[in-house]
């Protein structure tokens, strides 16, 4: 009895330390559950359909034109890795196909765009099917001839001023 009285002792205090560490546990242990809904509400959501992954991944494409910082491109490719998952769904009839039209095959278009350009790399995008497509597409951009770069030239307005030219890689999708 001993044994088993300090082996549950044991398991409590493991338990504490990890929730200790790990930021504390996000909800009562032993209470009720936080935002339990009854049947009839969970009826009443709308799944997600293929058509939000796209407008979704869509938006992100758009904040990533307009900033191009890691984030935004991590975001990109989170989006598009949540695209391709939903495309399969669709296929395989889990979730609707909504009104999505040839936005897909647009999307996927401007991911490879953008990776055969180097704007999004294998840290981009969460590991699963879309680094193989990252790897394919450097490894095909690595076999084929070298095509020179597009030079730009920033314009300065005075001298004080020249430090804060803002190079924004998306500019060349």
């Amino acid at each position: 009895m001993k044994s088993v009285l300090v082996a549950f002792g044991l398991f409590i205090l493991g338990f504490g330390g990890i929730a200790a560490f790990s930021g504390g546990l996000p909800s009562a242990l032993f209470g009720a559950v936080e935002g339990a809904t009854s049947p009839d509400a969970i009826a009443e959501l709308r799944p997600m359909t293929l058509a939000d992954y796209g407008e979704a991944a869509d938006k992100a494409y758009e904040r990533m034109l307009a900033a191009c910082k890691a984030e935004d491109r991590k975001a990109f490719g989170r989006a598009m890795n949540a695209l391709v998952v939903a495309k399969r769904h669709a296929d395989t009839g889990k979730i609707e196909r909504g009104n999505i039209g040839n936005s897909v095959s647009e999307l996927t278009g401007l991911f490879v765009e953008a990776v055969r350009k180097g704007i999004i790399t294998s840290d981009h995008v969460p590991f699963g099917s879309l680094r193989s497509v990252v790897a394919s597409v450097h490894r095909q951009a690595a076999a084929e001839d070298p095509q020179p770069e597009p030079m730009a030239f920033p314009l300065r307005g005075s001298i004080g001023e020249a430090g804060k030219v803002k190079h924004n890689e998306c500019q060349v999708l």
